[in-house]
């Protein structure tokens, strides 16, 4: 496998993981305090990890809001925002699974065993 797939796919798997935890942040509607984190996340005793990984994403959240209100955007703003992560995650996937299949195969079938 070529140096430009493995950088390819890396980035693209990268990319994959790190919109699929923003999706989460964003469907809270970007607020990250203990009130919004779901009963489910408190009982597992996954409260505190999920707050680390959301923390990671607040430093975005005045830029989103700006640009979503100069946009005149209607509604919960965090709607917008999971789904923009949602794509994003979704051509990341796309990407780093493109880099990993072989010229001489079909892409869009899963091989015969």
């Amino acid at each position: 496998m070529g140096a430009v797939r493995l950088v390819l796919m890396a980035i693209g798997i990268v990319g994959c993981v790190v919109f699929a935890l923003m999706m989460p942040w964003a469907e809270l509607d970007m607020d990250t305090s203990n009130e919004a984190i779901p009963h489910t996340l408190k009982l597992l005793k996954l409260d505190q990890p999920a707050k680390g990984v959301f923390a990671n994403f607040e430093p975005q959240k005045p830029k989103l809001n700006e640009e979503l209100t100069a946009k005149k955007a209607e509604g919960k703003h965090g709607d917008y925002v999971y789904a923009w992560a949602l794509g994003l995650a979704l051509l990341s996937g796309a990407v780093a699974i493109i880099a990993a299949g072989r010229d001489e195969e079909e892409k869009t079938l899963l091989p015969q065993k």
